[in-house]
């Protein structure tokens, strides 16, 4: 959003008390790093940095030293299409331990 700038040390929408849902007038984290998407996703950070890598995850690089950034909108179509993916394999019973 145009005028809004995240507070300074603040990394994610956890530590941000005015930070809403995709598309809501309280959204303003456009971008996570690599690190606020493992914390989103509850899983460690080499999982995050391959699934960027497979291109499951688009990302971005940006700055000199080449630090990589997901667009909440992205991160948020990825879960989608896991969801999508989830329901299939239940559907043909696949979804089974």
């Amino acid at each position: 959003m145009l005028g809004v700038i995240r507070p300074r040390n603040v990394h994610s929408c956890a530590d941000v008390p005015l930070c809403g849902p995709v598309g809501s007038t309280l959204s303003y984290m456009r971008f996570l790093r690599l690190e606020d998407v493992a914390e989103e996703l509850n899983v460690k950070l080499p999982q995050v940095r391959s699934l960027v890598k497979s291109g499951e995850l688009p990302a971005i690089q940006i700055g000199g030293r080449g630090m990589w950034r997901v667009e909440r909108v992205e991160l948020e179509n990825y879960i989608q299409r896991r969801y999508s993916e989830a329901r299939e394999e239940i559907a043909k019973g696949l979804g089974e331990d």
